[in-house]
């Protein structure tokens, strides 16, 4: 089988497609700007806490209560993730620590939501 100059010019369209598309995905997130970001907590659609993390000296722990069952945050100056909650899937336990701008962990049965915001 060989290769026709249409075949080449398409597997190096689709090439830098993915190579572009791989550096967007795994680029590191950075706040250059050294933007004040600070994390909103929610309950119901209302307001809890804010949560200034990027100036924390140490892990700092906080508990709410969601509509149904307590949830657990832990924060520090990396970012912002849930630790225990009494929901069933576990979602908000498994997602991963968040620290960018507009990041956000969703507790759908308990209406409890975390989202980064800048000042």
């Amino acid at each position: 089988m060989k290769l026709k100059v249409s075949d080449i010019i398409l597997i190096t369209i689709l090439l830098t497609g993915v190579i572009i598309s791989a550096i967007f995905i795994y680029m590191p997130k950075q706040n250059p700007e050294k933007k004040q970001l600070y994390a909103v907590v929610e309950v119901d659609r209302k307001v809890v806490d804010e949560i200034d993390f990027l100036s924390l000296e140490s892990e700092n722990s906080y508990t709410y209560e969601g509509l149904y069952t307590e949830i657990v945050v832990k924060a520090d100056k990396e970012g912002i993730w849930v630790v225990k909650s009494g929901c069933k899937d576990q979602v908000c336990v498994k997602h991963t620590k968040i620290s960018a701008l507009s990041e956000q962990i969703i507790c759908a049965p308990n209406l409890f939501m975390i989202t980064i915001y800048e000042r």
